[in-house]
């Protein structure tokens, strides 16, 4: 505490593996110790093992220095300032993703595409922890804040996934580009791929959320088409060669990116509408169908499906 340097609890795990036999003993010690000292773990100059990766143009300025893996979002407790001069960032659900992007140089390529102002991208490897979510929050609150821009799978689970994010920032708007129902068709049909039934368990997480009071109307008229579809679609088959990552995927996120700066631009800086994931809720006399399809569908769905027990909110992730 006193010479001021901080862990992560894995760190101190591979400090002596032979001593403490699994890192759920480490985080058991530290837990105690905290108790002990009444202090918390921030203040001892231990963080959470960190889970969620940034790259691009942007700096993290920690409170103290810190041996992180490069690009690692530290915990809250340890940024003392961001500098960045992206004009956007790219926020995609997976790891695998994220590594593919790094792989076929996806920020060097935006000038090919059209998109010439710097952006970074982030991953928060499924469900963001606490530190991605604040990280995301802080960035997006600064004078200079890039607009944020959202590449999940097009299934339940990452409809849930930008919930948790547009939660965590709280009104800020944000810029939806897919993966969604309507976009996995056309691109099938130009680029044919192997569609994923959906499972049992994802229709119940799709009726799971579309129950929640903070579910907004966007969101909710997207899960009604993934059950109509019955099919759910992830990220990877776009990328499933390098060919197509640097294709396919590249070409797909950039004329996205593309179309809201132009529009900006247009616009004399007035801000491209975004997509509105924390908007109203739907109301309930709209539901009925007779302008949308979908929200016909979604409440036969609801009025006809039990509600889900043990729900997983969590899935393995690439």
């Amino acid at each position: 505490m006193s010479a001021a340097i901080t862990s992560d609890v894995l760190d101190l795990y591979y400090r002596d593996p032979e001593l403490f036999g699994s890192q759920r003993t480490v985080n058991s010690m530290v837990t105690r110790i905290s108790q002990t000292f009444q202090s918390s773990r921030a203040e001892l100059g231990i963080c959470a093992t960190p889970n969620g990766f940034v790259w691009g143009r942007v700096q993290i300025n920690s409170k103290h220095s810190m041996q992180l893996t490069e690009h690692a979002i530290p915990d809250e407790s340890q940024v003392k300032s961001i500098d960045s001069d992206a004009a956007w960032v790219l926020i995609v659900e997976k790891h695998a993703i994220y590594q593919t992007l790094r792989s076929i140089k996806f920020l060097d390529r935006g000038d090919t595409y059209g998109v010439h102002v710097p952006g970074a991208v982030i991953t928060g490897k499924g469900y963001p922890d606490r530190a991605t979510r604040s990280f995301l929050a802080t960035w997006a609150s600064n004078h200079r804040a890039p607009r944020l821009f959202f590449l999940m799978d097009a299934d339940p689970h990452g409809v849930d996934i930008l919930r948790v994010y547009s939660e965590a920032l709280k009104g800020v708007p944000v810029h939806w580009i897919g993966l969604r129902v309507q976009q996995w068709l056309a691109l099938n049909q130009a680029h044919p791929f192997s569609m994923v039934p959906l499972k049992e368990s994802d229709r119940s997480k799709a009726m799971h959320i579309c129950r929640k009071d903070s579910v907004s109307e966007e969101l909710q008229q997207e899960l009604a088409q993934q059950i109509h579809a019955g099919y759910k679609c992830e990220l990877e088959v776009l990328c499933s060669s390098h060919r197509h990552a640097s294709g396919v995927l590249a070409q797909f996120i950039y004329t996205e990116i593309r179309a809201v700066i132009n529009h900006a631009d247009e616009s004399h800086g007035r801000q491209h509408k975004p997509s509105q994931c924390q908007g109203k809720r739907l109301p309930t006399h709209l539901l009925d169908g007779d302008d949308d399809p979908s929200r016909g569908l979604l409440r036969h769905t609801l009025q006809s499906s039990p509600a889900p027990t043990g729900a997983a909110r969590k899935r393995r992730r690439g």
